[in-house]
Order: C-alpha cells, then sequence, then structure tokens
C-alpha cells in the first residue's frame, strides 16, 4: 500500500480487477506498452497525477476513457 510509483512493462496487455487498488499513494505511472494494456474494473484506487508513455503513443492513451479517467496528466517519455 506505500507504492508511489510503478513502471508497467512493454509486454503487457491487459492490467486485471484490483491490481492497483488500494494504492492511494500511487502517483506515478509510466507504462512501456506501445498499445495501451486493457484496464479491468477497480484498477488505480485513486486518480493517480501523472501517467508516462511512449512518446507516440500519447493519443492512443489519451482518447481511451479507462486510462484518461484515472490521470490527471498524460505524457509522453522523452
Amino acid at each position: 500500500p506505500r507504492l508511489a510509483s510503478v513502471t508497467i512493462g512493454s509486454g503487457v496487455s491487459s492490467i486485471g480487477n484490483m491490481a492497483f487498488y488500494r494504492c492511494p499513494l500511487l502517483k506515478s505511472v509510466t507504462c512501456l506498452a506501445t498499445l495501451p494494456p486493457t484496464l479491468y474494473d477497480d484498477n488505480f484506487d485513486a486518480a493517480s497525477d501523472v501517467l508516462r508513455v511512449p512518446s507516440g503513443s500519447l493519443t492512443n492513451y489519451s482518447y481511451i476513457k479507462s486510462w484518461a479517467d484515472k490521470f490527471s496528466s498524460i505524457v509522453a517519455i522523452p
């Protein structure tokens, strides 16, 4: 429950139910997958501050409601 940041690998295609549930301190998520993984219910218990994604995937993540609703900002990895 003290997880403040996490990096999700490039080979991840889905994130199961409650994977980050009850991680209220999670403020930064980096997702290296170029295609946004499917998010199932109750991921990211509280809205996190920042989602970092590959620069060519910024639009994909921004348009997928399940990702966009969970983060106050989505930014490209330089």
